[in-house]
This record gives structure tokens, sequence and C-alpha cells, in this order.
């Protein structure tokens, strides 16, 4: 966010046995909708951002809201390059959120 204020996503998680090992894992995902407009310029989807006043609704106990599930608004949104060290999960540090000079095909 442009005030740099924490947001929350849309995921799911679990745990399960595995059948093989019987070790518990715990699965995650974030679910995505289509870009916004400033999100489209380098991605065609984007994670399921929610409001503040949407939390306690994707938390709770409701069955389907999946209304939440919207493309969230561009304006309060910022964006900058970062490097494709984000790509592995071997790389976990606070440089990954460093500014990097933008690649010359994408206009930030």
């Amino acid at each position: 966010m442009k005030d740099r204020s924490p947001f929350g996503v849309a995921a799911l998680w679990e745990n399960w046995r595995d059948p093989a090992t019987r070790e518990w894992v715990r699965t995650f995902v974030v679910l995505t909708t289509p870009s916004n407009k400033f999100v489209s310029r380098i991605h065609d989807r984007m994670p399921a951002i929610l409001k503040p006043a949407g939390f306690e609704r994707w938390l709770g106990p409701e069955p389907d809201p999946r209304d939440l599930l919207v493309p969230f608004p561009s304006e309060p949104m910022t964006i900058w390059p970062i490097s494709r060290r984000v790509n592995s999960p071997d790389n976990d540090d606070d440089r990954l959120l460093e500014e990097i000079a933008p690649p010359a095909d994408i206009a930030v």
C-alpha cells in the first residue's frame, strides 16, 4: 500500500497427514483474482487482497464469502521492482523487498 500499511489476502490452509510418512503437513494457498488496472501492467492476475471490513467475514464461519474475491482498487496501491530471488523459497531475507532498477520492458 502507498501508506505502507499491512493488508490481508484471501488464503486457505489445511493440516493433513501424509499417508506415506504419517507426518503432519501444513499446506497453504493464496487465492487470486483478475488483476486491477494498476497490476495488469505486470501480470494478468493478483492476490485477492481483502479490505479490512472483510477480514471477519473471510475468517469467520460464513460458508461462502466469495463476493470478497474481487480485484482490489488500484488507487491505494504502489509497486516497485524487486529481485527475481523472490521466486525461490530458499531465499528468505529482508533484501527480497529492496527496490532494484526496473527492467527496460516494464514501466513502473
